[in-house]
């Protein structure tokens, strides 16, 4: 079995490292550099790491990187607060860009706009899951989200 090993003293930047150490760089402090750090780290995360491959390793560092791009944008949400509905919103689709299946960030979404008074974006958002869910699950979205938008749908 071949073995290599990358040098990580030679002068080079491997963009999956720079992305987990921006995104953990933030560390618990709710500052302007900790949002800077995770923003940047965000914007490194451009989908899953090495698709084509299924090999064990590759499959537990694409899991590890969701992971941490998915935190990054629960965290930016936290930072974000009231300050704009326009970029929270904009922070639940690019998590739903990562992880289409997310109960979790579909729920936001759904909440935000009812919220916001956009009942008919809500139930467009909860179409959209429930075709996502249909389509690659083969079952409807669970229970509590559905029961979310049953009041709407009788409206």
């Amino acid at each position: 079995e071949v073995r290599y090993t990358f040098n990580r003293q030679a002068h080079a930047t491997v963009d999956a490292w720079e992305f987990e150490a921006q995104c953990r760089a933030s560390g618990p402090g709710r500052d302007s550099g900790a949002e800077a750090a995770l923003r940047a780290g965000l914007a490194l995360y451009s989908g899953e790491f090495l698709p084509e491959f299924d090999n064990d390793w590759v499959v537990a560092l694409r899991q590890r990187y969701r992971d941490v791009a998915l935190q990054a944008c629960r965290s930016l949400l936290a930072l974000a607060g009231d300050r704009s509905e326009a970029e929270a919103q904009a922070l639940v689709h690019r998590a739903l860009e990562i992880d289409p299946l997310s109960e979790e960030f579909h729920r936001e979404l759904i909440l935000r706009f009812i919220e916001a008074g956009e009942p008919h974006r809500a139930l467009e958002q909860f179409r959209l899951c429930e075709r996502r869910y249909l389509d690659v699950l083969g079952m409807r979205p669970p229970e509590d989200l559905r029961e979310l938008v049953a009041g709407i749908e009788h409206r």
